[in-house]
């Protein structure tokens, strides 16, 4: 559920040359040239790597997701016909949670706005802060939406079968590290890579209205 940290990357003709595509579309953004679209022309290198990871990110969600639900579905069947009922019913807790994840992923990645010539710069620029602040603020809450219904089911599961045993203990154990850790993992990359593309693109509608009031 992770966003990678961004590597730092050098400065390559490649880049150079994507940045001189992005100012001649700014500038050809609603076919003007004026100082409002041209101080928009080069918006943080971050928001672009951001979205391609939260594609990434979403598209293997899914596959999980695509995989697990009919196993998980497969085994509350099976729970049921033998009448194991704790089983069934941690069972069809995670087939629902396997399918609300990438639910709520493409809810939220919804939000990121599609390039459109007519829109005004600074209205698709604060469109972009508040997507940019929603994947922000799903990463912080991952703790109740994703981590918990997961390590609720997977635990319940394995204890409904195995029974209340010290292995049972030791994998509850394991399980909730390795949650605790990628909670603490998606919290940094919120506040390192989501809230900090936030403020860049603040700084950028803050120039816009400078140059707004100067001009």
């Amino acid at each position: 559920m992770t966003i990678p940290q961004e590597p730092e990357k050098p400065e390559t003709e490649e880049t150079k040359e994507n940045a001189m595509h992005w100012i001649e579309f700014r500038k050809t953004w609603q076919g003007t040239t004026d100082p409002e679209t041209e101080a928009a022309a080069a918006p943080p290198e971050r928001v672009a790597w951001l979205r391609r990871r939260i594609a990434w990110r979403d598209f293997l969600e899914t596959a999980v997701a695509l995989l697990l639900a009919p196993f998980f579905a497969w085994f509350g069947w099976l729970s049921w016909t033998r009448e194991q009922w704790p089983a069934f019913g941690f069972s069809a807790l995670l087939v629902a949670a396997v399918i609300y994840i990438p639910w709520r992923l493409w809810r939220e990645r919804r939000k990121l706005p599609k390039a459109d010539p007519r829109r005004p710069v600074k209205d698709y620029l604060r469109a972009e802060r508040d997507a940019m602040r929603a994947q922000a603020e799903l990463l912080e809450s991952v703790w109740w939406w994703y981590l918990s219904p997961l390590a609720v089911g997977v635990i319940g599961l394995y204890v409904s079968i195995r029974g209340l045993v010290w292995q049972s203990l030791a994998y509850a154990a394991v399980v909730l590290a390795m949650y605790l850790a990628i909670g603490t993992a998606n919290r940094v990359a919120a506040r390192a890579q989501f809230r900090t593309a936030v403020g860049e693109i603040d700084e950028q509608l803050a120039q816009l209205e400078n140059g707004t009031r100067e001009g």
